[in-house]
């Protein structure tokens, strides 16, 4: 589902931890999931400006965030 968040770190951050969750399904299946930024929002104005093509921050797979956030 589309999230807003305030930068790209903060948006790989919340990917990593829902990686990590044991409970979530990006848990069980990590590599089947990416995370993509399609755009920028203005908060004030509502408008969506779309990223053509859209931007990959990070993949399920480019690490064993579970381990990582666990040892943190």
């Amino acid at each position: 589902a589309p999230t807003i968040d305030i930068s790209d770190a903060s948006a790989v951050r919340s990917f990593q931890q829902a990686i990590a969750n044991s409970g979530s399904v990006m848990n069980f299946k990590p590599d089947d999931f990416s995370l993509y930024q399609v755009g920028t929002f203005d908060v004030e104005t509502g408008e969506l400006e779309p990223f053509v093509p859209p931007s990959r921050l990070i993949v399920g797979s480019d690490g064993d965030y579970r381990k990582e956030i666990a040892d943190a």
